[in-house]
């Protein structure tokens, strides 16, 4: 019976941490890292409302706020509190705004890391996607050439109001 029980909480622990560990969490805040571009992080430039691939900083515009909404999830910028926007043209850059977007956070399972691709509708056409020169930009899913479109994430906590306000 011990060794029943013992083998009961750990099979327990195991499921638990793995649900405790599942991307993305409603209300969370993370920082999200391109697996390809020297792990650029995702950044709202607030002056031009443009998305790039940029470098950790003290501003708060690289850390992101993803709040569940029907299938879907809302991706709000902690510093500016503009959501990312939907775009289909791989012509231009991802932008924010002040209407919520509905994207689609995907598991990349055909890559040795776990990785993830944000998606602008059910089914992943358009990705988000971080080109060589770190511009963001929509890339087709179905295309083979995914290499800037994997995110990995790092979940953000103990932020305080005064650093927010700072």
């Amino acid at each position: 019976m011990k060794k029943i029980s013992i083998s009961f909480l750990l099979v327990l622990v195991s499921v638990l941490f793995v649900q405790a560990q599942e991307f993305p969490q409603d209300g969370s805040v993370y920082r999200i890292t391109n697996t390809v571009r020297n792990n650029a992080v995702l950044v709202e430039n607030y002056l031009t409302n443009e998305l790039n691939g940029g470098d950790e900083n003290p501003l708060f515009n690289d850390l992101w706020k993803f709040t569940k909404s029907g299938e879907g999830w809302n991706i709000q910028n902690l510093l500016t509190e503009r959501y990312v926007q939907i775009q289909t043209s791989n012509s231009k850059l991802y932008r924010t705004g002040e209407t919520p977007a509905i994207f689609y956070v995907v598991k990349n399972n055909s890559f040795s890391k776990e990785c993830y691709n944000i998606v602008n509708e059910n089914g992943g056409r358009w990705g988000i996607h971080c080109e060589k020169d770190n511009d963001v930009v929509p890339w087709y899913s179905s295309t083979e050439n995914w290499d800037g479109s994997e995110w990995t994430y790092k979940k953000i906590d103990n932020i305080s109001d005064e650093e927010l306000d700072a």
